[in-house]
């Protein structure tokens, strides 16, 4: 957890936060699956046999493209780096099958940035608030 992270819960250190809090994190999968849909909020490791064993690459790395047999057929929708809202929308138009969602929702001064995004699968659609 980040610092600002800890400072919104009013603490100065991770010791003081609830077990309840602890515990909810603790459940949280790394990714989900639904169809032929990858959500993660990073993306993967493919160099591996298995790339839905490795934690770490989930959280902090991403990649355009996967060529691991395991990924080829999978569609991948992550965010951690933002993008501009038309970056996110082209490669949905583009039926790219890695898709950056994460529109900068904090990052509401920059051109382009600045919105909260989700990706609707059924209308294969950007919604961003």
């Amino acid at each position: 957890m980040g610092l600002y992270n800890v400072l919104s819960f009013g603490i100065n250190s991770l010791k003081q936060l609830d077990q309840i809090y602890i515990d909810f994190c603790k459940e949280l999968q790394f990714y989900y699956l639904i169809d032929k849909f990858l959500f993660v909020h990073a993306g993967f490791y493919e160099r591996i046999n298995n790339p839905f064993e490795d934690k770490y690459h989930k959280i902090w790395s991403r990649r355009d493209i996967y060529r691991n047999p395991i990924l080829k057929d999978k569609i991948i929708i992550h965010g951690q780096t933002p993008v501009p809202e038309l970056t996110s929308s082209q490669n949905i138009q583009e039926q790219n099958k890695v898709i950056n969602i994460d529109t900068g929702c904090v990052y509401t001064d920059i051109e382009g940035y600045g919105r909260l995004s989700a990706f609707e699968i059924y209308s294969r659609k950007l919604i961003s608030v």
